[in-house]
């Protein structure tokens, strides 16, 4: 093989590979900010994931931000 086969079928492989293992797909993401009556602001964030194994996980993540004293 010649120089230049070798280097196209190597950027190929290299091009091709994120097809071959799959990535994550986001199926549902909701997000909801509410406000406390102390001022106070909490963001839930729901996130549902589908994996290339065919699996499927929910991630929540709950953030308070408290105002600052003024």
């Amino acid at each position: 093989m010649n120089r230049k086969t070798i280097t196209a079928v190597l950027l190929s492989g290299v091009l091709g590979m994120p097809f071959v293992v799959g990535c994550d797909r986001e199926i549902s993401h909701k997000e909801t900010v509410r406000t406390t009556p102390g001022g106070a602001q909490v963001k839930d964030e729901k996130t549902t994931v589908e994996h290339p194994d065919g699996s499927v996980t929910t991630e929540r993540q709950k953030v308070r931000v408290d105002p600052g004293n003024p």
